[in-house]
């Protein structure tokens, strides 16, 4: 990108005033929201933190000093600065969505999930200390991160390294970190953050450096602390052992300079508090209070409406049928970790907020809350997306199975999600519960599955397992198919609509399509009698469905032959569904041909 006839990197920004920053953030804004609206993505976080990522590369050395990002969903204007075109953003071959390391040497970890900067922050700085290396190192953290349990273990260990040059990066969009009350809090707040009198604490803490000097620091921080804990309340960072300083205006160029060139004089880990706003800039982003603009499908950018009008799918279905068994079961309980709006649960939380709960980003406290709830006899209903599940594959064990309760538990995303990257595909849940005792795992296929659920519920809650129903990112729709059981030499075992789909064109031979893919089930006995069996699931590695079939073809001494068409076990990039597919031979039409060819 070009200011100026120049390019714009971290060497520009370093001698840009000002007004000058102020531009640039006007320009990166209208190139994000532009982008977004074409290729969909994340804006609202990105929206808001502009001027916060120019601060950081204005004030700090990429070349030297290390940037890390929690999440990696508000990186754009950082990849734009760094020398990265959005153009290609979550497409074949393009730029990933969140951080990558193969992507950009600035890139220093890999990412997607949250609440890790702070433990990586804390590796690299200490490594570092270890080389005699002094450069800095930055955590950039979400309020909504921060909260997570990991980025705690992480700051209770920090805070026993004094000499480390880490700064952390608060950026908070939403929660209240430190309420003041009062006029005199208020002002001693904004006392705290003013250039006044951040140069007297660096003057101040240049007292302890010396033996003859240093009682008169401890002196007067006694004094200062105590005066200042008259007015405000320690906030939680500072009750773990920590320098904060803030709330600073993360929107506003001058503070946020102010308050990183402070940051850079201190010795010793630090928290920078930085209030932004989510969505700044683009009007239907900011006055979204809901979440609708935190992730999105391509949009017009006048209007703000979708370009592709959103189809009926298995999350909104599913959202309605959880409604409907919350009216009819007043025992029911629906816990959600932060994706009550991605899961279509908001009349859920509207209509029965005593017997809702959205956790926050805490997959684990959202499972052993639930199994808490299900043993005092509520009907748990936990929503979660597949790539969340697996944080919670602990508490799954060790927890929920072994107590013998019910849950029903919806695995929203299970299959491929395509732009969303590697760290987002819904393909190894499957592999990873069954090796877990006392589950059992559903793959729906249409309306008529999930209305079983509601019909069934009665006897879901009664069984002493947890249920999980796998929900694929697709619309839902009614696919006409009955298994096709007439003899034949050959059968194609199937699931999900995708399988339902396949199934219904396949020809000639016969075809099963299951529900239930662990424990398999019965009905699957009779594969035995056919000299070929062929699998297709484009929903889970072959460690999934695949290999517990094997298994069962070895345990019975099979003598045919078995092809499985499923995922490998391998982390795969952002691309489109229907690409991501055909890259691994598992399209429709492929595997048609494949099975009609070999079959013959």
């Amino acid at each position: 990108m070009i200011y100026n006839g120049e390019n714009l990197d971290q060497n520009l920004l370093k001698k840009l005033k000002d007004d000058d920053l102020k531009k640039v953030a006007t320009i990166l804004r209208e190139n994000i929201v532009q982008v977004v609206s074409s290729n969909g993505g994340h804006l609202s976080s990105n929206l808001g933190v502009i001027e916060l990522t120019i601060g950081l590369l204005k004030n700090f050395d990429i070349d030297k000093d290390d940037i890390i990002f929690d999440v990696g969903h508000q990186t754009y204007a950082y990849k734009i600065l760094t020398g990265r075109d959005l153009s290609s953003l979550r497409k074949k071959d393009g730029i990933a969505p969140f951080s990558s390391r193969t992507e950009s040497k600035y890139d220093v970890i890999n990412n997607g999930h949250s609440s890790t900067s702070i433990s990586y922050a804390l590796a690299i700085a200490e490594s570092k200390r270890l080389k005699g290396d002094n450069s800095y190192t930055i955590a950039f953290i979400g309020d909504g991160s921060i909260t997570n349990g990991l980025s705690f273990e992480a700051l209770n260990c920090i805070a026993d390294y004094k000499d480390l040059n880490i700064i952390i990066v608060l950026n908070d969009n939403g929660m209240s970190i430190s309420n003041s009350t009062g006029s005199l809090a208020k002002r001693f707040a904004k006392l705290r953050k003013s250039k006044f009198y951040l140069k007297r604490v660096l003057s101040f803490k240049r007292l302890k450096r010396h033996k003859l000097t240093k009682w008169i620091y401890y002196l007067f921080k006694k004094m200062k602390d105590g005066f200042k804990h008259l007015i405000i309340r320690d906030n939680i960072f500072e009750a773990m052992g920590l320098s904060y300083n803030g709330a600073f205006d993360g929107n506003n160029i001058k503070e946020v300079n102010l308050a990183l060139d402070f940051a850079k004089q201190v010795k010793g880990p630090i928290i920078l508090h930085f209030v932004t706003e989510k969505g700044k800039g683009f009007e239907f982003a900011s006055d979204d209070k809901l979440g609708h603009w935190h992730g999105v499908d391509p949009f017009d950018v006048e209007t703000g409406s979708l370009k592709e009008e959103k189809r009926e799918d298995y999350s909104s279905y599913t959202g309605k049928m959880i409604h409907s068994l919350m009216e009819k079961d007043e025992s029911t309980y629906l816990i959600s970790p932060a994706m009550v709006y991605g899961s279509n649960l908001e009349d859920c939380f509207s209509d029965f907020k005593e017997r809702t709960k959205d956790v926050g980003i805490s997959e684990e406290h959202a499972i052993v809350y639930g199994t808490g709830l299900a043993i005092k006899n509520h009907h748990v209903i936990l929503s979660i997306y597949s790539t969340f599940l697996q944080r919670g594959y602990d508490e799954i064990s060790h927890d929920l199975a072994r107590s013998n309760v019910s849950m029903l538990v919806f695995v929203e995303r299970a299959g491929l999600v395509g732009k969303d990257g590697s760290s987002h595909q819904g393909i190894y849940d499957v592999a990873f519960l069954k090796t877990i005792p006392n589950v059992t795992i559903y793959q729906p296929s249409s309306k008529e599955d999930i209305d079983e659920i509601y019909n069934r519920s009665d006897e879901i809650f009664s069984l002493t397992r947890p249920v999980f129903i796998r929900l694929p990112k697709e619309p839902i729709e009614n696919v006409l198919y009955e298994d096709r059981l007439i003899g034949n030499k050959s059968i194609v075992i199937s699931l999900g609509p995708k399988g339902r789909r396949l199934l219904s064109k396949v020809n000639s031979i016969d075809t099963l399509l299951i529900k239930r893919l662990h424990p398999l089930e019965e009905k699957l006995k009779i594969i035995l009698n056919y000299e070929k069996i062929y699998l297709y699931d484009p929903y889970s590695t072959i460690n999934g469905i695949s290999s517990s079939i094997e298994h069962y073809l070895v345990q019975n001494s099979y003598k045919g032959t078995y092809t499985s068409f499923a995922l490998p076990n391998e982390f795969i990039s952002s691309a489109s569904i229907d690409e991501q597919l055909e890259i691994y031979e598992l399209d429709e039409k492929n595997v048609l041909e494949k099975i009609n060819e070999e079959s013959k």
